[in-house]
C-alpha cells in the first residue's frame, strides 16, 4: 500500500518537473527570438542615427553661417540706407549729425569660430588712448551686464600690426564669451581667430578698460590718434563730451569713406 502512494507521489513530481522543464524550454525559445528582434530594432537605429546625425548637423551648421550672412547683408543695408538718407537730408540744408562708416559686418567671426577660438593673444602696434579719450567712454559705461574680467574676447590674429582697429561688442555665443571682438579694420577678414579673457587683455592694454565696459552693440575705432568714432546699438556715431574724435588716415578706404561722409 505505502510502495503504491510513493509510485504515485514519484510519478506526480516527476510529470511537474517535466512540464516545467518544458515551459523552460518554450520560454527560452521565446526569449531568444524578442532578444534577436530587440538587437534588430537598436542596429536599424544606431545605423540611422550613425548616418543622419551628421548630415543633420553639417545641414544646421550650414543653415547658421547662410543665417548670420544674411543678418549681417541686412545690417550692412541698413547702415547704408541711413547714411544715404542722412546725406539727402544734409544736402538739401537741413540739420543733422554727420554720418560716419559703420564697422562692416563681413569683418566679423561667426559664432563658430568665436566659439572654437583658441586661447592666445596678440601685441598691438596702436599705441595707448589718452586720458581723455578713455574718461569720454565712463559715461556710456554698461551696468546692467557688463562683461566679466574671466569673460573672453575673440581677436583677429591679422589684428596685430594693423594701424586701425575696430572692437564690436556682439552678442555672446556662450556664457563664457564677453562678445567683444578686435578686428582689424583696414584689412581683410581673418581666418585665424584668437581668445584671451579681459583680464589678460587688459593687462597687456589698461587703455582699453573702459571701451570694454561699454553695452552690447556697441564698436569703436581706434586709430593712432585716438579714438576715430563710437557707434551705438543702432550703428549710429556717438559724440563723446570733450574729446574731438580723430580723424581716418589717408589712403583709398579712408578717401571712400569721405565721400560718403560729405
Amino acid at each position: 500500500m505505502r510502495t503504491r502512494q510513493r509510485n504515485r507521489l514519484a510519478k506526480t513530481r516527476l510529470a511537474e518537473a517535466e512540464q516545467k522543464l518544458s515551459n523552460t524550454r518554450r520560454w527560452a525559445r521565446a526569449l531568444q527570438k524578442e532578444i534577436e528582434t530587440y538587437k534588430g530594432s537598436v542596429t536599424r537605429l544606431y545605423t540611422s542615427l550613425e548616418s543622419l546625425l551628421p548630415a543633420g548637423a553639417a545641414h544646421l551648421d550650414k543653415l547658421l553661417v547662410d543665417l548670420e550672412a544674411y543678418a549681417a547683408a541686412g545690417a550692412e543695408g541698413v547702415t547704408t540706407s541711413s547714411a544715404s538718407g542722412d546725406q539727402a537730408t544734409m544736402s538739401r540744408g537741413g540739420s543733422g549729425q554727420t554720418p560716419r562708416p559703420a564697422i562692416p559686418k563681413h569683418l566679423l567671426p561667426t559664432v563658430q569660430q568665436r566659439l572654437e577660438a583658441p586661447a592666445g593673444g596678440l601685441n598691438f602696434l596702436l599705441p595707448p588712448l589718452a586720458a581723455a579719450h578713455q574718461q569720454s567712454l565712463g559715461p556710456l559705461a554698461d551696468t546692467i551686464s557688463p562683461a566679466a574680467i574671466n569673460q573672453r574676447v575673440i581677436l583677429a590674429a591679422n589684428a596685430s600690426g594693423s594701424p586701425r582697429l575696430a572692437l564690436c561688442r556682439l552678442a555672446p555665443a556662450d556664457t563664457s564669451d564677453s562678445g567683444w571682438c578686435v578686428l582689424a579694420l583696414d584689412d581683410a577678414r581673418s581666418e585665424q581667430w584668437l581668445s584671451q579673457d579681459i583680464a589678460t587683455l587688459t593687462t597687456a592694454r589698461p587703455d582699453w578698460v573702459k571701451i570694454l565696459a561699454l553695452p552690447t552693440g556697441f564698436s569703436v575705432i581706434l586709430s593712432a590718434d585716438g579714438i576715430e568714432a563710437v557707434f551705438n546699438q543702432q550703428d549710429q556715431s556717438v559724440d563723446l563730451p570733450g574729446v574731438s574724435v580723430a580723424q581716418p588716415a589717408s589712403g583709398p578706404e579712408s578717401e571712400t569713406k569721405t565721400e560718403q561722409a560729405s
